[in-house]
């Protein structure tokens, strides 16, 4: 340290980033009784960096807090000259970290450790990060990790302060349950098992929503919640809806002759009743009989009877659902059961019987429903 001056509180500023989350009152209570007492000795001195006209605290915010309380006016000061980033890294290595809690050292790796250029184990990596603060590789992992969770909650992290285990744990969940999962762990008073437990649990959800399928009906993070609220959902509850959804689409597409219109009211309903009736698979199947009773109301079924040939030109595609069959079956048969025989059956050799069954068959195909029926009428000699 460069010079030990006195400057006007009035000219220090708090850094920006320092990792305490909130100032201890009681701390800063028993430094404005000792002030009060014995005034600001060069010992209590903080630690600043001179910035422009103004001077920013590095180490000493619970002092210059302490200070103001008890009316003094100036404070014996260190004064370094150091760039941004050794002026971050003195947050930490100029604090005793007795007086940080593991979730604010975890903060300040989280900002830290990224701007380093180097990656683990080179210089700049968290390797020499733990090193510079004197703590172990394994332990900053863990702390860096419920740091960055923090970092990206929405709220006072003050809560949080001695959850940093739990907040680890949290780290290993889908980004999107972070603020849940924390609200969560609060409310509900979780252990560090209970944590890790619920962590594990959402794993087997993420598997069974298939992602980008059904966003709007069954978003990842919302049903999450309910499991964790309500204990009602498991992994196989939500693919069973999936499941049950995928039946009643592929239902619509067989039944109706305009199929995307009625799927599209169908997806529509899903998303608008998510979280109530379209999360319950009993009334799920009532929506799927609903629909197929409309769609057969409205079904008129029409029976061409006779030759296929004089049908199919005014068949639409993709119309017919079933193709009854009783074409020649390839046994040059002839009736002998009579004085006078009958004549041979047409095209009832086996090559010219399927011939024509084949010329059936490939003109018909375009005009079938998905999942619609063919059934062939045929001899057991030449199936």
């Amino acid at each position: 340290m460069d010079n030990l001056i006195l400057i006007s509180v009035s000219l220090l500023d708090d850094h920006d980033k320092n990792p305490r989350v909130v100032l201890r009152d009681d701390v800063v209570s028993a430094i404005e009784s000792q002030l009060k007492s014995d005034g600001f000795k060069p010992q209590h001195a903080l630690h600043v960096r001179k910035i422009g006209d103004r001077f920013q605290i590095l180490s000493g915010h619970h002092r210059k807090r302490a200070a103001i309380n008890a009316g003094v006016e100036s404070v014996w000061c260190w004064v370094d000259e150091m760039d941004d980033e050794a002026a971050f890294m003195a947050l930490v290595t100029s604090n005793a970290q007795g007086e940080l809690d593991p979730l604010e050292i975890g903060i300040h790796a989280f900002e830290a450790v990224p701007i380093a250029k180097g990656g683990r184990g080179k210089k700049g990596g968290l390797s020499e990060y733990a090193e510079k603060i004197g703590k172990s590789e394994s332990y900053l992992r863990q702390v860096k990790d419920a740091g960055e969770v923090a970092a990206n909650l929405a709220v006072n992290c003050e809560v949080y302060l001695g959850k940093a285990q739990h907040l680890a744990a949290i780290r290993q969940a889908d980004r999107t349950i972070w603020p849940m999962l924390c609200e969560r762990l609060i409310a509900k008073k979780w252990t560090v098992d209970e944590t890790r437990d619920v962590v594990a649990k959402s794993k087997g959800f993420i598997d069974a929503v298939p992602s980008g399928k059904y966003d709007g009906w069954l978003p990842f993070n919302l049903v999450f919640e309910r499991y964790v609220d309500t204990r009602e959902f498991a992994p196989t509850t939500v693919a069973n809806l999936v499941k049950q959804a995928d039946y009643t689409v592929a239902m619509i597409t067989s039944k109706s002759t305009d199929p995307s219109e009625l799927i599209s009211e169908y997806e529509a309903w899903l998303v608008e009743n998510a979280g109530d009736a379209s999360w319950d698979l009993r009334k799920l199947k009532e929506r799927h009989q609903e629909i197929e009773s409309e769609l057969e109301s409205k079904h008129d079924t029409i029976w061409n009877h006779g030759p296929w040939q004089d049908y199919i030109d005014a068949l639409s595609d993709g119309s017919v659902s079933l193709l009854l069959t009783d074409p020649p079956y390839g046994m040059d048969y002839q009736s002998g059961y009579r004085k006078q025989k009958h004549d041979e059956i047409a095209n009832d050799g086996k090559d010219s019987a399927l011939a024509v069954f084949q010329e059936c068959a490939a003109r018909m195909f375009c005009k079938m429903k998905v999942n619609s029926h063919a059934l062939v009428f045929c001899h057991w000699s030449n199936e």
